[in-house]
């Protein structure tokens, strides 16, 4: 489907335990929160689940999880071209969470987690 609610990503990550799925617009299918509950559900469960943060409104899911699960599992989005860099940092900068948290979501987490992927020449 073009979108995905939270438990359809869960059901990938259920499936395949040793991949990591990211998590678009912290599970959000709009800025109305309705999935928020979902997400938050979700991520508590399934570990090689990423949440990638652009996108989400309700700033308490953002500042809540990193501080349950640990600061490595979000990364930050743009949802660009739709939306701004700027305005997705400005949402992380505002929110209530230590610094180095902040610096992981902004890029350390990223970088730690396309990092680790190899790709293989599908020639050989």
């Amino acid at each position: 489907p073009i979108l995905s609610h939270p438990l359809q990503v869960a059901d990938l990550a259920r499936r395949y335990p040793e991949g990591r799925f990211i998590m678009t617009h912290g599970g959000q299918l709009d800025s109305s929160g309705w999935s928020m509950t979902d997400a938050e559900y979700v991520m508590h469960r399934h570990p090689n689940l990423i949440m990638e943060t652009s996108c989400l409104f309700a700033g308490e899911l953002l500042e809540r999880l990193p501080l349950e699960l640990g600061g490595d599992r979000p990364v930050c989005g743009s949802h660009s071209p739709w939306l701004h860099l700027g305005l997705e940092k400005k949402r992380l900068d505002r929110a209530h969470l230590p610094e180095e948290t902040k610096r992981r979501i902004l890029g350390e987490n990223a970088q730690n987690l396309f990092g680790s992927l190899q790709c293989h020449d599908s020639k050989k």
